[in-house]
Parts: C-alpha cells; structure tokens; sequence
C-alpha cells in the first residue's frame, strides 16, 4: 500500500519495495528490508493539499538524501504495514 499523507507525517521509518524472506539450500533464512530513515520534517504546502515531500535517508552514513513524494509514494511502505515487521 502506497504511503499516505497522514502517515508521512507521523512515521519515522519507511520500507522500500518489497520485504521477502529468501531461503537458503541448507534451511536458512535470510529477510530482505530495504529501511529508509526520516531526516527531518514532512514538507506540506497550503496551495497543494495533496502534495507532500518527506526527506530521508538510507544508511548510516549518508550523505545523499531522496524524498518520498505522491510520485514514488507507491514504492514505500511503512513499518506498521511490513508484512515481516507489521
């Protein structure tokens, strides 16, 4: 499910793409989360009331951030909706 408004404002980690697990050939397991992390405040516009712009970022290090936006919003989704977290 696509990231909304209501939760781009209040959630402070969000999913990228699908989270799987993957099975090795001996019977282990191995989860696949891609997590991005908030950077700072969802940007809201009045002339725009559907629009939003959440920075984050990926990593502990990084120094390029992205934004979820309408756009990409369906990429995202949040921890509260992970089918491995949720």
């Amino acid at each position: 499910m696509p990231v909304s408004k209501e939760q781009a404002v209040e959630t402070d980690e969000f999913h990228y793409g699908e989270c799987h697990v993957e099975l090795g050939p001996r019977g282990g397991e191995t989860v696949h989360i891609v997590r991005y992390r908030r950077m700072g405040q969802t940007k809201l516009w009045k002339t725009r009331p559907d629009d939003f712009r959440v920075p984050v970022k990926y990593g502990m290090r990084a120094r390029d951030s992205w934004y979820i936006t309408p756009e990409n919003a369906k990429d995202f989704h949040t921890t509260d909706e992970c089918p491995l977290e949720g």
